[in-house]
């Protein structure tokens, strides 16, 4: 449904969507699916070589059986997202190299989610959650061993970056919901300087590689959304959310270069709407409950136009997505497929702020399309 569900998820899917909806989930549900993600991106109508995106999820909640005025008003849930190539990957090119930063490392590294939402009256409950991606530190040093020959030691440490999230679930009548949801911006970094000595024999000072970025940004938003049942078996949704590009930072930074080098330009990203349309139509055929989802999102892009140093592409998406979903008993299974359509796009350097030897030089255009596939089992207990 494009992700318009903050206002109408119950179960595992409220740990990411809106924490809140956990409070009204009447049983433990267990989740297990699977994703992926194929990029077809091009930069000057030649196709870009970018890694497909599998995944695994889990995904857990459950209402915690208290008593007294706390029967049925809290739950827990927790959630997993786990590729299936890489627990952290990044491909970060050298600064002017035209690539996708948005999208590229996306879904390439493991990411934690947990949730506690606790319903406060028959109207109002409210949430709050974390996510935690993956990111790395650690170094490499090269020098001369006992024996004087060059080897290499190599530290690494695995650690995770927390971000909040809070959200409120309104439902001041039977068939109409307001939800309101905050999320921070959290970030996949990685250190890893490489520390250089050749010894005594080869005395040649080597400056520190102080390889170091961001392998993916999920920026600081605020959105509000309305869901509501004009039919019994219809659900239809609309939201908008704030979301902060501006927070992004350049991801990578520049290594061994003279203390005088001129620094990176800032990436001026700009702020955003994202606004999204969705809806569902369910019906009973026997014992079985069968609905059909679809949504629709326009995602424009934050990226101003690349005149100078950087080559940051990125397209305003339109984002189409159809659903199939099987209920029958406590089983479920749920199946969906999602397009990003890329409006081309074209920028043009200028002279007085660009190296006639960028590779973005005189001009370059990009666009293409995301393909993404996705199917769950469910049991609600």
């Amino acid at each position: 449904m494009g992700g318009a569900i903050a206002s109408s998820s119950s179960g595992h899917e409220a740990i990411y969507y809106n924490p809140a909806g956990l409070a009204w989930a009447e049983h433990p549900t267990f989740s297990l699916g699977y994703q992926y993600a194929s990029f077809g991106l091009n930069i000057r109508d030649e196709p870009l070589d970018v890694q497909a995106a599998p995944a695994l999820s889990l995904g857990f909640s459950m209402p915690l059986p208290l008593g007294g005025t706390m029967r049925n008003k809290l739950s827990l849930g927790l959630g997993f997202v786990l590729p299936q190539t890489s627990i952290f990957l990044t491909r970060t090119p050298f600064p002017g190299t035209p690539h996708f930063p948005l999208l590229q490392n996306r879904a390439q590294g493991v990411s934690i989610l947990g949730a506690i939402g606790v319903q406060i009256t028959d109207w109002l409950s409210c949430g709050a959650g974390f996510i935690a991606l993956a990111e790395l530190n650690g170094s490499i040093e090269t020098g001369p061993n006992q024996l004087g020959e060059i080897g290499a030691k190599v530290h690494d440490s695995l650690l995770a970056d927390y971000s909040p999230v809070f959200g409120v679930l309104f439902r001041p009548a039977e068939d109409v919901q307001l939800a309101m949801v905050y999320r921070d911006s959290s970030e996949a970094v990685y250190a890893l300087p490489v520390k250089a000595d050749l010894g005594d024999e080869f005395p040649i000072p080597i400056p520190l590689l102080d390889l170091r970025g961001v392998s993916q940004f999920d920026p600081g938003q605020v959105s509000v959304e309305l869901s509501m049942r004009p039919l019994p078996q219809l659900l239809l949704a609309t939201s908008a959310a704030r979301v902060w590009w501006s927070d992004f930072t350049n991801p990578i930074v520049y290594t061994a270069v003279p203390d005088n080098y001129p620094p990176q330009p800032a990436p001026d990203f700009s702020d955003i709407w994202v606004w999204r349309l969705a809806a569902e139509w369910a019906g009973q055929v026997g014992s079985t409950k069968v609905a059909l989802r679809s949504g629709y999102i326009y995602y424009p892009t934050p990226t101003p136009r690349q005149t100078g140093l950087h080559n940051y592409l990125d397209n305003t998406r339109q984002i189409w997505s159809v659903g199939l979903g099987v209920e029958h008993g406590i089983f479920q299974i749920n199946t969906g497929l999602q397009l990003h359509l890329l409006a081309d796009r074209k920028h043009t350097k200028k002279e007085s702020e660009a190296d006639t030897n960028n590779a973005g030089y005189p001009t370059i255009h990009h666009g293409g399309h995301i393909l993404v596939l996705g199917a769950e089992t469910v049991l609600e207990f």
